[in-house]
């Protein structure tokens, strides 16, 4: 009955029930092949992950000058930076280079004149120097305009004078080397101002502009250093000539130092000598100006000496000392005029 009973069932809806399994079998074959390709994405999304952890973790190589410039920056950041203030009002505006007192008028400015005026004399030159007018105590001083060197002196038995302008307060030296030997030079300076109403002074029209000008300094008076020197040697007759002979040494500073020659000079000629000096390169000329007039084979001179005397005191006692006294000797001179006409004599010792 149960048998009959099925095969009635499965004539009547067998082709149902057949669908219905084909259909079952259709969705579970699709949802196995789609959990399949579902685990495959899966797998291929987990190595991706795990690739780029790798790459991520890995430290760059980079050329060796980014490496430095890197190493730079992050030693920067390591550094501890120390506040300080800000530039203050005088490096962002500088003071101006001129101080104007506005309260006080022109006409209450004085001028003085300048101090301690000196002479440095040299073989070559005369250095003069002075010191920045002082003022004085509860007088406010006029601006400086410079300064005016006074420069005296005779040439020829004539009167010379020139003026050096010094336009420039701060300067307070000038090198004279427009001088000559045996000559005396005098020196004196003033102060000058534009400010014509400056007080202590007086107004002058001083090549075309009126200025003030303070009083001079006291004159100072100076003359270079010898030029030449000589030196008697000793004395001659000239055979061919039958006249005296003097045998000299001449020296003469030159280029800053001594340079030296030998030479014979005739009863009457005039002393000089030229020679060739090896550290100059050159030519050397010694001619002071001098005449030789007079040459004496033998003289006497009076020679200072010194000689030690023993003094017995009435006590028995001994007294040593030394008493400087005079003698003649014999030796032999010369005389010479020099080149302001002036008798020297000279001895060989």
């Amino acid at each position: 009955m149960q048998n009959d009973e099925l095969k009635e069932l499965l004539a009547k809806q067998g082709h149902f029930m057949a669908i219905g399994v084909a259909v079952l079998v259709i969705v579970g074959t699709y949802f196995m092949a789609h959990d399949a390709k579902v685990e495959k994405s899966l797998k291929k999304i987990r190595g991706d992950r795990d690739k780029i952890k790798s790459i991520s973790s890995r430290k760059p190589e980079l050329p060796p000058e980014i490496d430095s410039v890197l190493a730079l920056v992050k030693g920067n950041w390591e550094k501890e930076f120390v506040l300080t203030a800000a530039p203050g009002q005088e490096a962002l505006y500088p003071p101006g280079q001129y101080d104007f007192d506005y309260e006080i008028a022109p006409a209450d400015r004085w001028i003085s004149p300048p101090v301690g005026l000196e002479l440095t004399i040299g073989r070559e030159s005369i250095e003069v120097a002075w010191e920045i007018p002082e003022g004085e105590p509860g007088k406010n001083m006029a601006t400086i305009g410079g300064y005016h060197l006074i420069k005296t002196w005779k040439d020829g038995g004539k009167n010379q004078q020139k003026v050096i302008v010094i336009n420039d307060e701060d300067e307070t030296s000038h090198q004279d080397t427009e001088v000559e030997t045996r000559l005396d030079y005098s020196y004196k300076i003033r102060t000058f101002a534009t400010n014509v109403q400056a007080k202590g002074g007086k107004t002058v029209d001083f090549r075309g502009r009126k200025i003030v000008v303070s009083e001079f300094t006291e004159e100072k008076t100076g003359q270079i250093l010898p030029q030449f020197k000589i030196k008697l040697l000793g004395v001659a007759n000239d055979r061919s000539t039958g006249k005296k002979t003097a045998i000299l040494r001449l020296e003469k500073w030159e280029k800053g130092d001594w340079r030296q020659t030998s030479c014979q000079i005739k009863e009457g000629d005039p002393i000089k000598a030229e020679e060739y000096n090896k550290d100059l390169k050159a030519k050397v000329s010694f001619n002071p100006g001098w005449t030789l007039t007079q040459v004496a084979p033998k003289v006497k001179k009076k020679e200072p000496y010194e000689k030690t005397v023993r003094i017995v005191k009435a006590d028995g006692s001994v007294e040593v000392k030394k008493v400087k006294e005079t003698r003649l000797i014999m030796t032999s001179g010369i005389r010479y005029k020099d080149d302001k006409g002036k008798t020297v004599t000279l001895f060989s010792r």
